[in-house]
């Protein structure tokens, strides 16, 4: 059962509408949504259109004849009545550093949104960085006892979640998430689950800015991590490009680390073949029940590595 009440969301609906707060930042729409729904997955209200993306940027970009809060009342996305977890997910999306970069306009939502839903015993908190930007994720107000995510396919793993952020407190361990873009959105999930189990994730979308070398800065991430995690489907299996080239990179630095060293983690997306260069590497099947625990461990044993 939810926490927070229809009287709550409506007074935050009423809230961003007031304030004139621009909830999609400095992303346009479809943008915004993808880093929360699969658009390609949600029906169109304009029969034109296949999907709800399309009909998003038709309708909001293109003839922009929407109002600018018709989201917040959109059936597709339920923000009234949907999951306490994707409502609460919703609100930190609007004031993420890939959204909104401004620090003290950042500030003021946080307290905005705060003073509405302490009214059902929730708030948001700062749980994390990325460049030194705060990051935020709900909890109950006055409690330490942080709200479960609700991140599809993907189960928790606290004692090996424990074991990083007890043995490595000085520095997070840091897993580089390489994908190809048609596994964007498996790789946000994997990309939030690792960040609140405790682990310093790198993900394109979320690390890099505008106006950055995107090849540069790529480069230095990995020659940076601790571990190299390799997304694995039959799309970027079969795919050139990118994907191919950082993942020859990643087998160029690994030769660096000592022997036995876990540094590239294959992980498969689906049943396929593992490309003929990895094959050599045990891979961890995340779309297995128990796939995220075992990447879980592998992750601790690296941790007990660095720590020695």
């Amino acid at each position: 059962m939810n926490r927070i009440t229809e009287i709550t969301r409506r007074n935050i609906f009423d809230t961003i509408t007031m304030e004139r707060i621009n909830w999609a930042g400095r992303l346009n729409e479809v943008q915004f949504l993808s880093r929360l729904f699969e658009l390609k997955t949600l029906p169109s209200t304009d029969r034109r259109f296949g999907d709800a993306g399309q009909d998003i940027w038709q309708h909001r970009i293109n003839n922009y004849d929407w109002e600018d809060d018709w989201v917040l009342y959109d059936p597709r996305f339920n923000l009234l009545f949907c999951e306490d977890g994707v409502f609460l997910r919703f609100l930190c999306e609007t004031i993420h550093p890939v959204v909104r970069a401004d620090v003290d306009e950042v500030k003021k939502l946080q307290e905005l949104y705060n003073q509405l839903l302490r009214a059902d015993g929730l708030e948001l908190i700062e749980y994390t960085r990325i460049s030194d930007i705060p990051v935020f994720k709900g909890k109950e107000a006055n409690r330490s006892q942080e709200l479960p995510n609700q991140i599809e396919n993907l189960e928790s793993a606290p004692l090996a979640a424990q074991d990083n952020s007890e043995k490595n407190k000085k520095r997070r361990l840091r897993v580089f998430i390489c994908h190809a873009s048609e596994d964007k959105q498996k790789a946000r999930h994997l990309f939030r689950h690792l960040v609140d189990d405790g682990y310093d994730a790198w993900l394109d979308e979320e690390n890099l800015f505008a106006g950055q070398d995107w090849k540069l800065e790529i480069g230095k991430a990995i020659r940076k991590s601790d571990v190299f995690a390799v997304l694995l489907s039959s799309k970027s299996v079969a795919k050139t490009g990118y994907v191919q080239k950082e993942i020859v990179h990643a087998l160029d630095f690994a030769q660096e680390q000592p022997e036995g060293t876990i540094f590239i983690t294959p992980i498969r997306l689906e049943e396929g073949l593992i490309p003929e260069r990895l094959k050599h590497l045990q891979y961890v099947n995340l779309f297995d029940g128990l796939g995220y625990e075992r990447l879980l461990r592998a992750l601790g044993k690296r941790v007990k590595e660095l720590s020695t």
